[in-house]
């Protein structure tokens, strides 16, 4: 099966769970110009013995591309792999990968503009990722009637949506292992490749709106209009999630004393 040709203008962001990158997409979106990103990728899965890759990324390349031919996705660490196995076989595919990652998503997008998401506070992004779990919540719009890509979403913000969730030390000393192993899973990708990405930190984009847009579109040499629509997502974290950070490193102070 022969895979459909990309637009010669690509924008792969590469991501991991709750790092900020859904606020990223719809900020790109709202800017007209630097594609139509979304995760796109999630239901691909190689035990999909009767799918049909080249028709599905077909469909993405139609759904991820602005009207000016910018074709832009949001590929998350965890996805990366599913993805690979998926294009493998495929025509076009390499055959020699020299024990370099993901060979396959390489061959397919090696070209495009590389950025790195990235949060520097993992604990708070681990805290991110349980709230979710439990919750069944990753994004909220601001307005009961606000219309959004985002899944798992909550229309209308409710300050108490999380008041049930409960603290679990183990759980979120598992997310933030696992943060850094899908972190240094990127870091291998680009070693192995040779791709020097634009790095863009969750806590400098929420306090630099639209100057890290500005840079990333810069990076891809694309001109950027100056005005945006509004976001309509808004934040998730409340006192709740301050709760449990001060919980979970009040048990790294102690452990490092020695109490």
């Amino acid at each position: 099966m022969q895979l459909p040709e990309l637009p010669a203008k690509k924008i792969i962001l590469c991501a991991t769970q709750r790092c900020g990158s859904t606020m990223i997409c719809e900020d790109m979106r709202n800017a007209g110009v630097l594609g139509q990103p979304e995760e796109y990728f999630l239901p691909w899965n190689p035990a999909k013995s009767d799918a049909n890759w080249p028709q599905s990324l077909g469909g993405i390349i139609k759904r991820a591309t602005s009207e000016n031919g910018v074709f832009a996705v949001k590929l998350m660490a965890n996805q990366i792999g599913k993805v690979d196995a998926c294009l493998a076989g495929l025509e076009g595919a390499p055959v020699h990968t020299d024990g370099k990652a993901f060979p396959h998503v390489q061959a397919m997008f090696g070209d495009a503009v590389w950025v790195w998401l990235r949060r520097d506070d993992l604990v708070r992004q681990a805290i991110s990722r349980e709230m979710a779990t439990q919750t069944g919540v990753n994004h909220a719009t601001a307005k009961a009637d606000d219309k959004h890509f985002a899944g798992n979403l909550m229309k209308g913000y409710k300050a108490d949506y999380n008041q049930q969730a409960r603290f679990n030390e183990h759980a979120l000393a598992a997310k933030i292992t696992a943060i850094v192993e899908e972190n240094l899973l990127w870091q291998r990708f680009f070693h192995d490749w040779g791709i020097e990405p634009l790095t863009l930190h969750y806590e400098e984009n929420c306090k630099d709106f639209p100057g890290y847009l500005q840079r990333l579109a810069a990076f891809a040499g694309i001109e950027l209009a100056g005005e945006f629509a509004e976001r309509k997502m808004v934040r998730l974290s409340n006192a709740r999630n301050d709760e449990w950070f001060e919980a979970y490193t009040n048990r790294i102070i102690a452990d490092a004393s020695g109490k």
